[in-house]
């Protein structure tokens, strides 16, 4: 469920659908911790699937 402007929109999958597994959910839990630690600033670059891949030892399709 997302809030935009007072308006609740839905998402048209069922619980579970989307959910990462194996390599993919540990890639999602390591991001999810580290992300607020590390201190973007408005117009900085991200790093790139290749970059992120490489980082976390994973395939690129891992990221996606």
């Amino acid at each position: 469920m997302l809030i935009v402007e007072n308006r609740t929109l839905q998402m048209p999958v069922m619980p579970g659908d989307a959910l990462a597994k194996g390599a993919a959910k540990q890639a999602v839990d390591i991001l999810a911790a580290a992300l607020p630690m590390v201190p973007f600033v408005p117009g900085e670059i991200m790093p790139t699937e290749p970059e992120l891949a490489a980082s976390l030892r994973v395939c690129r399709n891992t990221i996606r």
